[in-house]
């Protein structure tokens, strides 16, 4: 009944994708393959009718939609990288996306480079889905509260009537993860204790920030499932997190540009990968497969997103290759790899007790017109913002980051905007957009 009212008032076919994801995770392995050569068939068709690139490309080399048939055939067609989505960004629409009730839509922007693309509904429809199939590989049902620990607010500013009741309908109770302080963190754990909240879902290091204040506070909250989002779930995390309230934890992986979607089970035996909405390869430098057991760039073929197809998109992640084993101890037939490598960004602490989560700034910064920002804190009480502007980048702009970043900081802590030519990459070719340098190892 929960998914129905969703579907109704967000228009969109949740429910349905939701059913259909029960039986799709116990498939064989030789169903699963039919399914997605069958989808593949149909989107390069549709891409080599209606997408100016992909007419192009296929004439190019001298290729035709038969040619590409099954999940070994698209190692013929070169990778589309974050990069050349931006240059090609108009001719990679669809001509006709507004059919598919097409959405403009921008990456998180975790390397510093919010990249725009197009989505459908019935893409956002599976991909919601998904997510509840893997919540509810904790004790998670649907319609139980959560306590939403993310980027929210980082602009301060009314939530629009269409957010709210999105989660109302879905139980949602927000933290904003950007300025934390012990405050702030102890009236989020009175709400949750007075609303009986047994699910946390968010940003890694902003649940392990709050794992560690209940920690060192002795307060148990009774949590039994935590999901963690959009940063890489490192060792330590889990440990306090494990300590604080002995939860089953579900790390998840998502990419929604290119389709990627993944996520662990209770037994936390690598990510399930959902092969319903993407074909996913591991690649090696010249994009060929990598070698099992290796790693290497992930590299995705979204099999839904017809208003703007993407053939082997790299999103710029970094995984280890695929596990193959048994089935897992779930159950589950989907196939899994066994880590998510990269991104992972630092968290930042301040001498008056203000600790930042770092995938929470993307949404601050997509906001300018930047072509790059970074983050490096050399001091308690200090941080340097430095900025490659667009030119359309005014004062009024700097002035805005100034005082919002003040505002996130706290009172004490100098902000510096330096405005660059270039930022520096460093010698693992991964750029770093937050950059902690009073933080001890851990």
């Amino acid at each position: 009944m929960r998914l129905k009212i969703i579907d109704l008032l967000g228009k969109t076919n949740i429910r349905n994708w939701y059913n259909f994801l029960q039986k799709s995770q116990y498939w064989s392995k030789e169903k699963q393959q039919i399914y997605q050569e069958e989808k593949l068939c149909l989107l390069v068709e549709h891409a080599y009718k209606y997408v100016p690139y992909y007419q192009k490309l296929f004439k190019r080399l001298k290729l035709k939609p038969c040619d590409i048939q099954t999940i070994t055939d698209l190692q013929q067609l070169p990778v589309i990288t974050r990069k050349i989505l931006q240059k090609n960004y108009h001719e990679l629409m669809a001509s006709n996306h507004e059919e598919f009730n097409s959405q403009y839509r921008s990456t998180g922007g975790t390397t510093g480079m919010p990249v725009k693309y197009l989505s459908d509904y019935n893409t956002w429809s599976l991909h919601w889905a998904l997510k509840y199939r893997a919540w509810e590989m904790s004790p998670y049902k649907i319609g139980e509260k959560v306590a939403i620990i993310g980027g929210a607010s980082v602009v301060p500013e009314k939530t629009s009537m269409k957010r709210l009741i999105w989660n109302i309908v879905n139980s949602f109770e927000i933290f904003s993860s950007v300025s934390m302080t012990h405050s702030s963190i102890q009236q989020f754990i009175e709400r949750i204790i007075r609303k009986r909240i047994k699910h946390i879902r968010g940003y890694a290091s902003p649940i392990f920030l709050f794992a560690e204040y209940c920690l060192e506070n002795k307060i148990d909250l009774k949590i039994t499932s935590v999901i963690t989002t959009a940063e890489v779930l490192q060792p330590y995390h889990k440990q306090i997190i494990i300590k604080a309230f002995n939860p089953v934890i579900i790390d998840s992986y998502g990419c929604a540009d290119g389709g990627g979607n993944a996520n662990t089970c209770k037994h936390d035996n690598g990510f399930h990968i959902s092969i319903e909405s993407a074909i996913w390869e591991v690649c090696d430098n010249s994009s060929s497969p990598a070698l099992p057991n290796e790693m290497g760039e992930l590299t995705l073929t979204s099999l839904t997103n017809y208003a703007m197809p993407l053939l082997r998109y790299q999103p710029g992640d970094v995984i280890k290759n695929f596990i193959n084993t048994e089935i897992c101890l779930c159950g589950r037939t989907l196939p899994r790899i066994e880590r998510i490598v990269g991104k992972n960004t630092d968290i930042l602490k301040f001498s008056n007790g203000r600790m930042l989560g770092g995938p929470s700034f993307p949404q601050l910064f997509r906001l300018f017109p930047l072509q790059q920002w970074q983050l490096v804190q050399n001091e308690m009480n200090s941080i340097d913002v430095n900025l490659i502007i667009l030119d359309d980048f005014i004062i009024s702009h700097k002035n805005k980051i100034t005082e919002l970043m003040e505002h996130h900081c706290g009172v004490g802590v100098k902000v510096r905007i330096n405005l660059v030519n270039k930022i520096p990459i460093p010698i693992s070719g991964k750029q770093r957009v937050i950059i902690n340098k009073t933080l001890r190892e851990i």
